[in-house]
């Protein structure tokens, strides 16, 4: 299956970089970028039964569905890591998962 986000391949050099100290390759820096994505989303689906559950569902599945075509689009606005953020930033200004 083809994605829009670019992988490393054997024509690719392994570019590395610093981040907090620790040399890691471009695919392991996206890797762990996804992965806090998903742990965004997994998040902000996980609503308590309340009141407002289906209001705060139907709300936060909009912003999920949003980020996820722009990531998988490969149009991020700044980034995979703005993106989660950003994501994260309006989970919480709509109702935690305890509201």
């Amino acid at each position: 299956m083809q994605t829009s986000i670019p992988h490393a391949t054997d024509e690719t050099p392994d570019l590395r970089f610093t981040l907090r100290g620790t040399s890691r390759s471009e695919a392991e820096v996206e890797r762990d970028d996804l992965r806090d994505l998903l742990a965004v989303i997994r998040d902000a689906l996980d609503i308590p039964a309340n009141p407002r559950r289906e209001e705060l569902l139907s709300a936060r599945t909009l912003l999920i569905s949003g980020t996820l075509r722009d990531v998988l689009d490969g149009t991020p606005v700044m980034g995979i890591p703005w993106e989660t953020d950003l994501l994260r930033r309006m989970v919480r200004e709509g109702g935690g998962p305890d509201a």
